[in-house]
């Protein structure tokens, strides 16, 4: 015998074969039997009973027990990379008695883990945008879409007004239909292409975070009794502002719309600014971006929703220049509380259309009839 590598002694080669061990305990052979064919013999090895021999593997498991016979164990947390393997399905499940990876998120079906072990729960929900989050932008990133916005719709203003100069149309005229129409244009699309450069080309945003999220019909259903409501509102708070401070509402609602005059592209003009982009992009601004990082910033009051409806209200009145701002105030309060409740844009978007729609109604009614609106 000549010392083994574990402490233990090999055979001398040059001695006659012997058989191997057959059972007792791990002990010093006896005179007609060897070690382990293969395996130095180490007098501390467990022979894993009478006729058994080692795992021959790595790494051992013990007697009797087989470790995962691949190239590697199958992955615990995740695939590598970003890639997704074929789930593990034999036995054992992984070291351990962890379940093996399920080819996908913890929402996937849980695995049915042995012993009582609890199983994988469904994540919660995220926290919905703003209130108890906060919104993906700041105050830097709304100061570049206002002043980006400003220059866009000056210099798509100049370039438009410029075209139709060399047509022959007066420029000056802000009532002239393909004035009032380019002039709405230029704003509308210079603000809404500095929204799009500045959170989704630029910050990676998604429009479903400025709020163009799934709703349901029946919240847009109702922003139609809903607007006639704000139509009554704005009206009693019109009526009490010429009483109380002697402030009168611009009669003709900024509209391209004149008595005696009323053709279809005035209307169409009209109905296409008023009607089609104004809620559009209106609601983009004020509510999606606005109101939303406001909501998300001030939590001292109903967590952010006093101070982002209120502040979000006035800014959306002061568009409304003039004694028109009085009345528009509570109109942008309804708007930021429905955005709030169904939180998403097509409700306050589809509000928006309701009433100006109405307003433009009115408007055509009473010039038809020869009352001013």
């Amino acid at each position: 015998m000549a010392p083994g590598p574990g402490g233990g002694t090999v055979p001398d080669q040059s001695a006659p074969p012997v058989q191997p061990w057959a059972g007792g305990q791990a002990a010093a052979p006896g005179p007609d039997q060897g070690p382990w064919q293969g395996q130095p013999y180490q007098a501390d090895r467990q022979a894993g009973g009478p006729g058994q021999q080692p795992w021959p593997g790595t790494p051992s498991h013990g007697p009797n027990q087989q470790p995962w016979s691949g190239p590697s164990q199958p992955p615990l947390a995740g695939p590598p990379n970003g890639s997704t393997p074929t789930p593990w399905t034999g036995s054992p499940p992984g070291p351990y008695g962890q379940p093996p990876w399920a080819g996908g998120p913890p929402a996937q079906p849980p695995w049915q883990a042995p012993y009582g072990q609890p199983t994988i729960a469904t994540p919660a929900r995220p926290a919905r945008l703003g209130g108890s989050g906060v919104a993906p932008w700041g105050l830097r990133e709304i100061a570049i879409i206002i002043v980006a916005g400003l220059a866009l719709t000056v210099a798509l203003a100049l370039g438009t007004l410029a075209v139709l100069d060399n047509y022959g149309r007066d420029i000056t005229d802000a009532m002239d239909p393909l004035v009032f129409l380019f002039s709405g244009l230029a704003m509308y699309l210079g603000f809404g292409v500095a929204i799009w450069a500045v959170l989704i080309a630029w910050r990676r945003r998604t429009w479903a975070d400025l709020g163009f999220r799934r709703t349901t019909v029946a919240s847009i259903a109702w922003m139609f009794p809903l607007a006639i409501g704000v139509l009554v509102i704005v009206t009693a708070v019109a009526w009490a502002q010429e009483q109380l401070f002697g402030l009168v509402p611009p009669d003709d609602s900024g509209l391209p719309l004149k008595e005696g005059n009323l053709n279809a592209g005035a209307i169409l003009a009209a109905a296409l600014v008023a009607v089609v982009l104004a809620p559009i992009f209106e609601e983009l601004f004020f509510r999606g971006v606005l109101f939303q990082y406001l909501r998300s910033r001030y939590l001292l009051v109903a967590r952010g929703l006093f101070e982002a409806v209120v502040i979000s209200a006035l800014a959306f009145a002061c568009l409304h220049l003039g004694a028109s701002i009085l009345p528009i105030f509570p109109v942008g309060i309804i708007l930021a509380l429905v955005m709030h409740r169904t939180n998403s844009l097509w409700p306050a978007i589809a509000l928006h259309f309701f009433y100006n729609g109405m307003i433009l109604g009115i408007s055509l009614i009473a010039l038809n009839a020869g009352v001013a609106p």
